[in-house]
């Protein structure tokens, strides 16, 4: 009897041993299969922000090139001033500090649009990013 006492132990302690290892054998499996797929998370969280980024970025690009066209830009302003009817020079302003000393362009920024109708004798300052019409003036 004791005999069977003591077989019967070492049986439970040799099941308590294999539930041990199976339960370290399976973290460390899940630890496995972490490592094995953290590449691909990393990839596709990089993957993810470049295109949000550039995506956006091309987005911009492409509304700007869209605001560039002179047609597109005479549609808009005409629908806030009445234009002259006249094909004008469009000229999109790059360095602000020089234009802000003359009075016409006190409050020009970069990116605004400067069409002048030459035999109207007319200009008009155009701000594409709040689509409002920033000044007005006769040329001399």
């Amino acid at each position: 009897m004791e005999r069977d006492s003591i077989k019967d132990f070492l049986d439970s302690l040799s099941e308590m041993k294999k539930e041990t290892k199976s339960t370290e054998s399976s973290k460390k499996n899940g630890k496995f299969q972490f490592v094995k797929f953290a590449p691909y998370i990393l990839i596709g969280i990089v993957g993810i922000l470049f295109a949000i980024y550039f995506g956006r970025e091309f987005l911009l690009n492409l509304s700007l090139s869209k605001h560039s066209d002179k047609a597109y830009l005479v549609t808009m302003v005409s629908r806030l001033v009445e234009l002259p009817d006249e094909d004008p020079m469009v000229v999109t302003v790059t360095n602000s500090d020089v234009l802000s000393r003359q009075i016409f362009f006190k409050d020009v920024q970069v990116g605004d649009k400067l069409l002048v109708f030459k035999a109207s004798k007319k200009a008009v300052l155009y701000r594409p990013s709040t689509d409002k019409i920033v000044s007005i003036a006769p040329l001399n």
